[in-house]
């Protein structure tokens, strides 16, 4: 049994600023407090900083394509605001909240991302059961964002936790899909999800 979501559900996936930009000195961006953090020495499991990140500030082009391939009709991205307002001061936007979830590798682990992530499809198919349920009982949701495109850097755990529908060979390797990123791209090219009884 599958059930459909409605054709204008945007099914798509989202990434943060200082996890995916790098280019941490590019075009005015100034330090943030994440850079504060991160330089450290003691706050990040693996010691590692965001200064490549996953390079999006310079591979949005692979980013869109992966995307584009997925099937995806949305994509939730931020700029860093140190960029955006290098010295701090000036007029600000009111922010949109947008909520996604995601699942990670185990914790901890410096070995290669996990191609075969079976676990994040469960994890990604019973939420988007509840969602399409919530749906039916009357939720205004319009659309569900897989975080995070590609494994990045996550605060306190660098790069040793992967969240993404996408690997990434050390810092600013060569990308691979993930099964999850196939699985995520049947649902959104076609919008059918399998229901568990």
């Amino acid at each position: 049994m599958s059930c459909r979501f409605p054709p204008d559900f945007k099914r798509g996936v989202a990434t943060a600023a200082y996890q995916t930009e790098g280019a941490l000195d590019a075009d005015g961006c100034t330090p943030s407090v994440w850079d504060t953090f991160s330089t450290d020495g003691a706050n990040v499991a693996d010691g590692s900083t965001a200064a490549i990140g996953t390079d999006s500030y310079h591979r949005y082009g692979e980013d869109v394509a992966l995307i584009q391939d997925g099937g995806m009709n949305a994509y939730r991205f931020s700029i860093a605001w140190s960029r955006i307002m290098p010295d701090g001061a000036g007029p600000m936007s009111p922010k949109v909240l947008i909520t996604e979830n995601g699942c990670s590798d185990a914790f901890g682990k410096t070995a290669p991302a996990i191609q075969d992530d079976s676990f994040r499809i469960d994890y990604l198919h019973r939420h988007l059961q509840v969602v399409k349920a919530a749906m039916e009982a009357g939720s205004p949701i319009g659309g569900y964002f897989a975080r995070s495109l590609i494994d990045n850097w996550e605060w306190d755990h660098g790069f040793t936790s992967k969240f993404g529908l996408v690997s990434q060979a050390g810092r600013g390797g060569t990308r691979a899909p993930k099964d999850s990123y196939t699985w995520f791209k049947a649902l959104a090219e076609s919008g059918m999800l399998a229901v568990s009884e």
